[in-house]
């Protein structure tokens, strides 16, 4: 751990495996090192890790970090555990950075997550357009979404989360 300029201290996590982030971030909002929600991903990497998980149990309701961390290891990749944490409601934006986004990428949109037939388990992500808008999926969750370099990353962003893939570099 760090003190950063306000001479608190900043806790520092290193994990092995990028899904892990999941885990970390729920032992953060359960040891008061971030806020339960209302938070900003700030994601440095090269590959959005978006993908959509399938799921074969819903991850666990309870308090208990042991029991999460096996889900993680059991249900989560690599690729596929933000869309989780934004449907949980852990961040309500998620801003990915990394050294050049394809011309015509999406920059800014609002976004949301579902889970099919609300079951928990296969998830819907993508913008919230008109025609989803008129028919919403019933556990429909709002998140906003921006895309930039480094050069554009926030300098200081309330509650924000980093969240750095060492491919970036």
């Amino acid at each position: 751990m760090k003190r950063g300029r306000s001479n608190r201290i900043v806790p520092l996590v290193v994990c092995e495996e990028h899904h892990e982030a999941f885990y970390v971030w729920h032992h953060a909002i359960r040891h008061g090192w971030i806020p339960a929600g209302k938070n900003a991903l700030l994601h440095f990497d090269e590959h959005a890790d978006t993908a959509l998980p399938r799921l074969g149990r819903r991850p666990p309701d309870s308090a208990d970090l042991a029991e999460l961390a096996a889900w993680v290891y059991r249900e989560l990749r690599i690729d596929d555990f933000i869309v989780p944490a934004l449907h949980q409601g852990v961040f309500d934006r998620f801003e990915w950075f990394r050294q050049r986004h394809a011309a015509g990428a999406i920059r800014r949109a609002q976004v949301f997550t579902a889970t099919v037939r609300g079951e928990g388990r296969s998830f819907l992500y993508g913008q919230w357009l008109p025609h989803i808008r008129r028919q919403p999926p019933a556990d429909a969750r709002l998140a906003r979404y921006r895309a930039g370099t480094i050069d554009e990353a926030p300098r200081r962003r309330s509650n924000g989360v980093p969240d750095f893939d060492l491919d970036y570099f």
